[in-house]
């Protein structure tokens, strides 16, 4: 992975591009860091119509029949790596602070094996075709 360089005074400072070789081929992820990409009125809307939708529980836990309440939202796409799914609402489940953390390493961003399980499926419901190298990438 090769992070590129920001220049002082360059307007695009906020922004990062991310560039990684894969079996010979460069995959460049790009969007703008996450201490500056969220529009916060946009997202406390998206967030607060997603806890509604999914009425306040976590969709990990319900999936095993377990009723826990919560009040988290985590991006099945990493918003890091697919700025462009930041407010989609399929994109966006409801979890608790347990399922949470035991779907990303909470420090450096990656994906565990069970969130990239959720991501594959889905990618799969979303008709979106993953790249062979991605799991490298995010896990």
């Amino acid at each position: 992975m090769m992070e590129m360089k920001k220049n002082p005074g360059d307007p695009f400072s906020h922004v990062s591009f991310r560039l990684h070789q894969l079996n010979g081929a460069f995959f460049m992820f790009g969007g703008i860091m996450a201490d500056h990409e969220l529009n916060v009125k946009q997202w406390e809307r998206i967030r607060s119509y997603v806890l509604r939708r999914d009425r306040f529980l976590d969709q990990i836990a319900l999936r095993y029949g377990k009723r826990i309440d919560a009040n988290q939202v985590h991006h099945i796409f990493p918003r890091e790596f697919f700025p462009q799914y930041t407010y989609s609402d399929w994109n966006l489940i409801t979890v608790s602070q347990a399922s949470h953390n035991s779907l990303h390493d909470r420090t450096g961003h990656k994906l565990s094996d069970k969130g990239w399980e959720l991501l594959k499926r889905t990618a799969r419901a979303q008709g979106i075709e993953l790249s062979p190298g991605l799991r490298k990438i995010l896990t």
